[in-house]
């Protein structure tokens, strides 16, 4: 019973002036302090759920200016009792991570509602205990007949609960080098996912070059995939070009095992985020809703299409260059869908991007939505006003600058239609 009044009670969520306050630079400055002796610490991205706890992850700076990341979630006055209880569930003996000798690796304050943890202890994905465990990764490269022998294993993304991938540098094996999804193990998702991705391998292979599927693991939720060649892409000279070829060749795969995401569906999503705005920033609520509105009618009126495979996460994060070749990563959110929604994703990145560094990629756009035809500029330039406006909702959450914002809503309201 106490264990599900517990988990009952983490769901609470922050009130609007919680979620103001945890945007303050100064928010939980003490207690980030005497975890792992921060000097500054800034919020990177807030991550939402309605069944579990606000996530949020930061980059913070040691005083002997070692910059760390800290995964943190909010927990409101159970902080302490969530962190004493994860900490126990993290040194189960089967399924638990091994903690460095005399580290801090989780830690609760009430006066701020935040856990804090290190990246790479997560009781719901037990795989990460590969990271600090040389023998369970020794076993887990055996039990896949991968020969090497002392593995090195980085720990290259870590979403709280729900996923982390970790790096496998094997040397003198084949395959060298290993990437490993690892999802919780409470549940199918994680094998369910991994048969999908061989599924699309195998009717992909050939227009597109994705990451090639070596196995799952049931008993850590792991699913192994090899290397893929290549660097991120800078978008200059040929690139833009390249990356949109790849596209259009995924656009032309049939029938693939995956679900349809309509207008409706991505209405649907950013109502959600502006409706989120409306609670936490009532003063941003008009702007907003302008945005929403136009974007609303605008894909109400566009013509209707044949849907094509979609990647719906199409961004330079997401992409590898190798020479002429292109290879695509992350196939978790392929629907079938509008064929403009990818480029418009794309695009809308970029322009964020460009704010950011003072450089928008105008030869860049015109390249791809050139290399789109022949479907109609317009069309690409109003999903791109769809990803803008969604891009400047999740931001609204973070220290971005309000002027990138004001920018990324400015190109909804009055968008300019030559790139």
């Amino acid at each position: 019973m106490m264990m599900t009044a517990l988990k009952d009670r983490v769901t609470t969520q922050p009130d609007p002036g919680t979620i103001v306050a945890l945007l303050h630079p100064d928010y939980g400055r003490e207690v980030f302090a005497r975890f792992c002796g921060a000097k500054t610490h800034r919020l990177e991205r807030m991550y939402f759920s309605s069944s579990r706890p606000l996530s949020l992850h930061y980059r913070t700076l040691r005083h002997d200016g070692i910059e760390q990341t800290v995964l943190a979630q909010w927990f409101g006055k159970d902080a302490i009792s969530f962190a004493k209880a994860e900490a126990r569930r993290l040194q189960k003996p089967r399924r638990g991570q091994i903690c460095p000798q005399g580290a801090t690796i989780l830690q609760g304050e009430i006066e701020s509602g935040l856990v804090l943890r290190r990246p790479g202890f997560d009781s719901r994905l037990p795989g990460l205990r590969m990271l600090h465990d040389r023998d369970a990764a020794q076993n887990f490269l055996e039990r896949h007949r991968w020969s090497a022998t002392g593995p090195g294993v980085t720990l290259r993304a870590h979403r709280l609960g729900k996923r982390a991938v970790l790096q496998f540098d094997t040397s003198g094996a084949r395959p060298n080098q290993v990437f490993v999804k690892l999802r919780p193990v409470s549940n199918r998702s994680g094998r369910r996912a991994y048969e999908r991705h061989v599924a699309l391998f195998e009717r992909l292979r050939g227009a597109v070059r994705l990451p090639k599927p070596l196995g799952f693991d049931s008993d850590c939720g792991a699913s192994s995939f090899s290397a893929l060649r290549g660097a991120p892409p800078s978008f200059e000279g040929d690139e833009p070009t390249l990356i949109t070829n790849a596209l259009c060749r995924l656009q032309k795969v049939t029938d693939l095992p995956i679900e349809y995401h309509s207008v409706t569906d991505e209405i649907a999503i950013l109502r959600a985020w502006c409706n989120r705005i409306h609670e936490v920033f009532p003063d941003r609520t008009d702007v907003f809703a302008e945005a929403f509105c136009l974007v609303y009618d605008d894909l109400h009126r566009l013509p209707d299409v044949a849907p094509v495979p979609c990647h719906r996460d199409f961004h330079e994060g997401q992409i590898l260059v190798d020479g002429d070749d292109i290879g695509l990563l992350d196939f978790d959110t392929l629907r079938m869908s509008d064929p403009a929604l990818d480029a418009g994703n794309l695009i809308a990145h970029l322009r964020l991007a460009g704010l950011r560094s003072g450089r928008r990629l105008r030869g860049a756009e015109a390249a791809i939505i050139k290399a789109m035809e022949p479907l109609p500029p317009s069309r690409i330039l109003t999903w791109t006003r769809a990803a803008l406006l969604r891009l400047a909702a999740i931001y609204s959450f973070t220290p971005e600058r309000r002027a990138t914002l004001r920018s990324l809503l400015a190109d909804v309201i009055w968008p300019n239609e030559d790139p």
